[in-house]
C-alpha cells in the first residue's frame, strides 16, 4: 500500500523539476532565436554594406561608360574639344604620354593637369569657385598596382617618411607626416590656399617646401639627384578625399580613392570625352588604338604616326618574398577592376 501511494507521489513529486527544465529549455530556446537572430542581422548588415559598395562601383563604371557612348554620338559637341588634359599617379608613364599627345595633337591644348596638377586629386572648381573651362578631352593613365608600388618605393616624389624603406614598411607606413612649421600660420586661413589649390585640411604640406642652396650644406656630393631633392623637401601628402582632413592608413588606401577619383571627371560638364588607358598596353600594343580611339571620341585626328609595340620598356621589378602575396590580400581590387586590373 505505501509503496503504491509512493508511486501515486512521485509525478507529484517531480512535476516542479519538470516545469523547471521545461522552463530552462525555453529560455535557451529564445536565447539561441534571439542570438541567432542577432548574427543574421549583422552578416546581412555586412552583405549590404558590400553588396552598396559593389553597386556604387558598378554604377560608377556604368555612368562613365555611357558618358563616353554619349559623346560618340553626340558629333557636334566632341568636335567642340579644344583640350586634352592627361591624368595619372606619379611613376605611371604620363610623362612620356604628354610627350606623345603634345606631338600628336598640335591643333589643341593638351596640358599634364585637369583642375590640379596631372598627380593629384581632382576638384571641379567650376562648380567650387565658378572657373569657366573649355570642353575637354580627359586621358586617366593608370598602371598595375603590383609595379606601381614597387616603382614608388625606388621613386618616391614628394613623400619623405617613404624614403629608403623596404616593401613591408613602405606599404604600411600611414599616408602622412608632422606639419612643418612652415604650415602653422596657415591654419585659421580658408579656401584654396595651399599649394596645387588645395585647402589646408586636404594637404600636407601646405605651404611648397624649399630645396636648401649648396652653401648649407657641407656635403661635397651636394647636390644629389633632383628626384631626391623633391622627395625630401617638397612634401605633398594628399589627406583622405572625403573633407576629413585625416590621413590615410596607407598608399594603397590613397590609391584606391585616387582611381575612384581619376575615373569621377567623366561625369562633370565640361569634360565631353573621357578615356582610360593602362600603361602597359601602351607599351605592348604601340599607341595606335588610343589615338584611334581619341578620333571617335572627339573628332581630332592625330598629326603623327603611332608609336610601335615596345615591350622591352615594360619594367618589372624583383619583388621581396611575400609581396605579391600582401598586395593580393590588401588591395581594393573592386577599384582595381574598375580599371581593368586583377590579382596576380
Amino acid at each position: 500500500h505505501a509503496m503504491t501511494m509512493n508511486s501515486l507521489l512521485d509525478p507529484v513529486r517531480r512535476r516542479p523539476l519538470t516545469s523547471l527544465l521545461c522552463m530552462f529549455s525555453l529560455f535557451s530556446l529564445g536565447f539561441m532565436t534571439s542570438t541567432y537572430r542577432d548574427q543574421s542581422a549583422a552578416i546581412q548588415h555586412s552583405k549590404n554594406k558590400q553588396q552598396a559598395s559593389d553597386h556604387a562601383d558598378s554604377m560608377h563604371k556604368q555612368r562613365t561608360h555611357t558618358h563616353i557612348r554619349s559623346n560618340n554620338n553626340d558629333k557636334h559637341n566632341s568636335k567642340n574639344v579644344q583640350r586634352i588634359a592627361l591624368l595619372g599617379e606619379r611613376n605611371s608613364g604620363t610623362n612620356w604620354m604628354t610627350e606623345e599627345l603634345t606631338k600628336c595633337y598640335p591643333q589643341v591644348e593638351v596640358t599634364p593637369d585637369l583642375t590640379r596638377w596631372k598627380h593629384w586629386f581632382q576638384e571641379d572648381d567650376s562648380i567650387s569657385r565658378g572657373v569657366q573651362h573649355n570642353n575637354t578631352l580627359v586621358i586617366a593613365e593608370f598602371r598595375n598596382v603590383y609595379d606601381w608600388l614597387e616603382s614608388m618605393r625606388l621613386r618616391p616624389h614628394n613623400m619623405p617618411m617613404h624614403m629608403n624603406q623596404d616593401w613591408y614598411t613602405f606599404v604600411s607606413t600611414a599616408w602622412t607626416m608632422p606639419r612643418p612649421e612652415r604650415d602653422l600660420n596657415m591654419n585659421n586661413k580658408t579656401g584654396s590656399v595651399c599649394q596645387s589649390d588645395f585647402e589646408y585640411h586636404q594637404v600636407i604640406s601646405c605651404v611648397k617646401g624649399t630645396v636648401p642652396s649648396k652653401r648649407h650644406h657641407s656635403n661635397s656630393n651636394w647636390p644629389p639627384k633632383s628626384r631626391q631633392l623633391r622627395s625630401e623637401y617638397e612634401p605633398i601628402y594628399e589627406m583622405r578625399n572625403d573633407g576629413s582632413g585625416l590621413a590615410y592608413g596607407s598608399i594603397i588606401e590613397m590609391r584606391a580613392d585616387k582611381i575612384r577619383n581619376h575615373l569621377s571627371v567623366a561625369d562633370w560638364d565640361w569634360v565631353t570625352a573621357f578615356t582610360s588607358v593602362q600603361y602597359e598596353k601602351l607599351l605592348v600594343e604601340g599607341t595606335e588604338f588610343l589615338l584611334r580611339e581619341i578620333e571617335e571620341l572627339a573628332g581630332l585626328k592625330a598629326q603623327c604616326d603611332p608609336v610601335p609595340p615596345q615591350p622591352e620598356r615594360l619594367s618589372h621589378y624583383p619583388k621581396g618574398p611575400g609581396f605579391e602575396e600582401w598586395v593580393g590580400e590588401h588591395v581594393d581590387w573592386s577599384a582595381e577592376h574598375l580599371i581593368g586590373y586583377s590579382k596576380w
